[in-house]
C-alpha cells in the first residue's frame, strides 16, 4: 500500500511544485493610452486574468502600472503583450 501512495505522490510531485511558493518580483511599467477610470478597470481586468499577478495598481495620472508576479509563473513579456493587446501602449 505504502508503494501505491508513494506513486500516486510521485504522479503528482511536477504539479505541486508548480503550485508551490515561487519568488515575487515588482514590475513598473509606464502605460500611455490610459485616458479615464474605465481604462483603469480594463488593464486591472487583463493582469487579473493572470495566474501568478498579484498587488496590481493603476496609476492614471502618471500613466504607471506596478504589480508583483511570480518569477516561473508569468514573465514581463507575457504582462506586457496582454496590455498592449488591450489597446495601450507599454512603454
Amino acid at each position: 500500500m505504502g508503494r501505491i501512495l508513494l506513486l500516486k505522490l510521485k504522479d503528482y510531485y511536477p504539479f505541486c511544485i508548480q503550485l508551490g511558493e515561487k519568488p515575487m518580483k515588482d514590475l513598473e511599467l509606464k502605460v500611455e493610452g490610459m485616458v479615464c477610470q474605465s481604462c483603469v478597470s480594463a488593464i486591472t481586468e487583463i493582469l487579473g486574468q493572470f495566474r501568478g499577478v498579484q498587488a496590481t495598481r493603476v496609476d492614471l495620472e502618471n500613466k504607471k502600472v506596478t504589480l508583483s508576479y511570480q518569477i516561473g509563473i508569468v514573465s514581463p513579456q507575457d504582462i506586457i503583450e496582454a496590455i498592449e493587446d488591450g489597446g495601450y501602449d507599454v512603454l
